[in-house]
């Protein structure tokens, strides 16, 4: 069992099972499962539905995927100068004039 999870690690590491899911354009289906759960918000009457925040718990995996291509795509919107000189919210490094 270590074996397998040494060769799945290495994947994930050097960033291959990412590139392989982004070049193929599918992922695991587990990827696409989520987990809600409900808080209760202090101070307010337990029984009304309206009462409580809904938290989506979601795969780990996905989210360092959806890290990856933020990255890769904010990297290439810069590179090609989508983004007006005059823009600077939601932006890295933004270039002031």
């Amino acid at each position: 069992v270590l074996g397998v999870f040494g060769c799945v690690w290495n994947l994930i590491v050097d960033g291959t099972l990412y590139n392989i899911i982004l070049t193929e354009g599918t992922w695991p289906p587990t990827w696409k499962s989520r987990i809600v759960i409900s808080i209760f918000k202090p101070s307010k009457v337990k029984f009304h539905s309206e009462r409580y925040r809904p938290i989506t718990l979601l795969n780990t995996m996905c989210k360092f995927l959806e890290k990856i291509i933020n990255h890769r795509l904010n990297w290439f919107l810069e590179k090609h100068a989508f983004f007006s000189s005059y823009q600077n919210g939601f932006r890295k490094k933004p270039k002031h004039n």
